[in-house]
């Protein structure tokens, strides 16, 4: 048995990866048992019937610890793998202290130690690998690159992009763009709403949806932004939403101008449905994009270039269609299930192949 040890409460990448994750495994017989907060966003949704689970605080106390040991044991546990900082503490001090295999993927580039005492750790990009091997020093022999799996039958619209726009306030003529995830500082949105000026000057009719939380500490000088730029009119902030592929969908493209990413599953959920992507070079996105293909790449804090890539865009709907279709491809190569998870179960036998010796 597999355990997935998740630390988030609420949705961001990182869990609706390790809900994927879970899904696909389970769908390919492995019993995988799900380790996760009181409470939270992934143990409410729906897994198939081999998938178990167990709550934990996460608090790294002896109790904790050996509670949770316990009940892995119980159930015949042979590999951790975790999500997400806290998780990955937790599952570190599992392995060393109990005996299990660790396995842990990077989805945030920071400085901890830890990192060093997993048997296997899994990057999504190779930016990623490279931050690991120099920053925290995992040896390059214990590092797998592997993109993230996406689903692309779970990521499916049920709604027509015109009735999508109707309730957005959107008409046809105008130009949409659609941005999916936490509105924040990191994110960078602000760089967006700078761009779009000059688009309105070139002729084109854009609008922006926001679909994700607005942080607290971003929320006024992102409103601000919006005021001062005089965009009330081109910007729609929906905050979370439960039907992302339906405004996907109808979108014309999919923007990303953050200063910081691992891999955005964000960005691949819209390459999916054959969107073209306008993101900044930045982590593992140019690894998912092939600038000038699929979609175009620009350089963080460049409102100026951002909107010459978003013009041409706006102003070639047969360009849109192409870069779209070759998205698609992008995914089904190199980012789908099938091409993904034998990745990670290889990497799972070769974390309980490896050498070292257990308590």
């Amino acid at each position: 048995m597999i355990v997935q040890l998740v630390s988030a409460n609420s949705l961001n990448g990182a869990i609706r990866h390790c809900y994927e994750l879970t899904v696909a495994l389970a769908r390919q017989k492995v019993p995988v048992l799900l380790v996760h907060k009181p409470g939270a966003w992934i143990a409410r949704n729906p897994f198939p019937a081999n998938v178990q689970f167990l709550e934990t605080s996460f608090q790294r106390t002896p109790f904790e610890l050996s509670r949770i040991a316990r009940e892995l044991r119980t159930r015949g546990v042979e590999l951790i793998h975790s999500h997400l900082s806290s998780a990955n503490f937790f599952g570190v001090l599992l392995s060393r202290f109990y005996g299990f295999r660790s396995v842990a993927t990077c989805h945030m580039t920071h400085f901890q130690p830890h990192w060093w005492w997993n048997d296997r750790v899994i990057c999504p990009s190779q930016a990623t690998a490279t931050f690991q091997r120099f920053v925290n020093l995992v040896p390059s022999r214990r590092i797998d690159v592997i993109h993230y799996p996406l689903n692309q039958q779970r990521f499916l619209p049920t709604t027509d992009p015109a009735t999508v726009r109707r309730s957005l306030a959107v008409p046809e003529d105008k130009f949409l763009i659609g941005v999916v995830g936490e509105v924040s500082h990191r994110k960078a949105p602000h760089i967006l709403l700078e761009a779009l000026p000059t688009l309105i000057r070139a002729g084109h009719k854009p609008h922006v949806f926001f679909a994700g939380r607005v942080a607290g500490d971003y929320q006024q000088f992102f409103m601000e932004r919006i005021r001062t730029l005089n965009l009330e009119s081109a910007v729609s902030t929906l905050g979370l939403r439960q039907d992302v592929p339906d405004l996907v969908n109808a979108a014309d493209c999919v923007c990303l101008s953050s200063t910081r990413e691992v891999t955005p599953m964000a960005l691949l959920e819209a390459m999916s449905l054959g969107k073209p992507t306008v993101a900044t070079h930045v982590g593992g996105v140019a690894e998912c994009i092939r600038d000038g293909v699929d979609g175009f790449l620009v350089k963080a804090n460049q409102p100026a270039e951002l909107a010459h890539r978003l013009n041409i865009l706006a102003g070639d709907p047969a360009l849109r269609r192409q870069m779209g279709q070759n998205a698609i491809s992008q995914i089904e190569n190199s980012f789908s299930v099938n091409a993904v998870i034998p990745q990670i179960l290889k990497c799972y036998a070769d974390a309980l192949g490896s050498k070292r010796k257990v308590a």
